[in-house]
């Protein structure tokens, strides 16, 4: 019942356009035409209901109906506002073709100065975090080096869900609270690798509170605390 819900919501064009916020019916630059158009939006009640059917701590289930409100408005199918998927000029071809680089490693190039920008979906994974995530999941995906836009969308739902909930359980025993644990889980969207040298520094003792301010950056501290706040766990 949850997935077919799902499947329909996906169908149901955004009244934004078939891109979406910031796009309308403006295609992104190298999204392929056969990735899905934006949906409109389920709201929090969809997202919700897939947390209480996963069994999710209430600390997680606030954490992430209140990331995919902001990552993309409980949209399927959202692509990053700055979305650019174009191969960077002089890079090989043959080679980006070969990886999934891009998914047109023969089309128009993007100048050196703008960054490559994959991020699509309800919470904004990019090809790096897309694949990485069903690794570390042990999801084998039907294609080698997926791009994020070629999943289903019960998929683009779950995956997530289960990768935030395998970072959640990640922290159990650390003695840390909701808002902190939530913290954490921005941190990871964020920046992946800040996460990771936190998460160790835990695992050896070290108090959450010196980490935090060592390890993340004043403006992103400050961004999550505002998502946290917003999320209704207090004060990281």
């Amino acid at each position: 019942m949850l997935e077919a819900r799902t499947i329909a919501a996906a169908e149901r064009t955004s009244s934004l356009g078939r891109w979406g916020k910031g796009w309308g019916n403006t295609r992104p630059p190298a999204l392929p035409v056969t990735a899905r158009h934006t949906a409109a939006s389920t709201g929090d009640t969809l997202v919700g209901d897939w947390c209480l059917d996963m069994e999710l701590p209430r600390g997680l289930t606030s954490t992430i109906v209140e990331l995919e409100q902001g990552e993309s408005g409980h949209r399927a199918g959202q692509p990053a506002l700055n979305f650019n998927a174009r191969l960077v000029a002089l890079y090989p071809a043959a080679r980006a073709e070969r990886l999934r680089h891009v998914p047109d490693a023969h089309g128009p190039r993007r100048a050196p100065t703008r960054k490559l920008i994959t991020a699509w979906g309800r919470f904004q994974f990019n090809r790096d975090a897309w694949r990485i995530t069903l690794r570390q999941l042990g999801i084998t995906p039907a294609r080698p080096l997926p791009f994020p836009w070629e999943c289903t969308p019960v998929e683009e739902m779950r995956i997530p869900l289960m990768q935030y909930q395998r970072l959640w359980a990640q922290l159990d025993g650390m003695g840390l609270g909701d808002a902190q644990r939530g913290a954490l889980i921005r941190l990871w969207h964020a920046m992946p690798a800040r996460y990771k040298r936190v998460r160790l520094a835990l695992l050896k003792g070290q108090p959450f509170d010196r980490l935090w301010v060592r390890h993340t950056p004043a403006d992103r501290r400050r961004i999550i605390a505002a998502h946290i706040d917003a999320a209704g766990l207090g004060i990281v």
